[in-house]
């Protein structure tokens, strides 16, 4: 009974601190270019390294699905995005890599260039919105604002999985 107490109390919190970083997300006063950070995916990815596959997957769902709200004609992309990322994050870093500030930083990268790459692809160039130098000029810029969040987040997101996390 008190495992379960302890993994609704973590989710919530989890839930709280995704709201939180929607909440940043929403008013960051730091923008280059009219390009902003995009805290919510490193928040998707942290949690699928703290929580493995299962946890991630489904954290990112709901990730992506802000992400989706505020982003203008994305359909669902975000939440199948990071659905997907967050369990393969989650099952790599299970299988293959130790917990750490350094691996979040890592996938959190990897996980935001991919996801910019697609959205880039599926929105921007089969549409014919845009060219390959709007690659560069929005998704590196919104790539380097987003990673310096990682720590905070990721410092954070341990202290409720080591709090609120029971050992067997």
């Amino acid at each position: 009974m008190l495992y379960h107490r302890q993994s609704i109390i973590k989710w919530c919190m989890y839930g709280l601190l995704l709201w939180f970083v929607c909440a940043i997300q929403i008013s960051l006063p730091l923008r280059v270019s009219d390009v902003h950070a995009v805290p919510i995916i490193a928040m998707a990815v942290v949690a699928a390294v703290l929580e493995g596959p299962r946890g991630g997957a489904v954290y990112g769902f709901f990730a992506g699905l802000l992400c989706d709200a505020f982003t203008a004609g994305a359909d669902g992309f975000f939440a199948i995005y990071m659905l997907i990322a967050g369990y393969v994050v989650g099952a790599v870093v299970r299988r293959y890599f130790r917990v750490s500030l350094m691996t979040a930083l890592i996938w959190a990268f990897a996980a935001h260039a991919v996801a910019d790459l697609l959205y880039f692809l599926f929105f921007m160039l089969i549409p014919g919105r845009a060219g390959p130098s709007a690659l560069a000029q929005v998704a590196l810029p919104e790539l380097l604002l987003t990673l310096p969040y990682v720590p905070f987040i990721y410092l954070i997101s341990r202290g409720i999985h080591r709090r609120l996390t029971e050992k067997y």
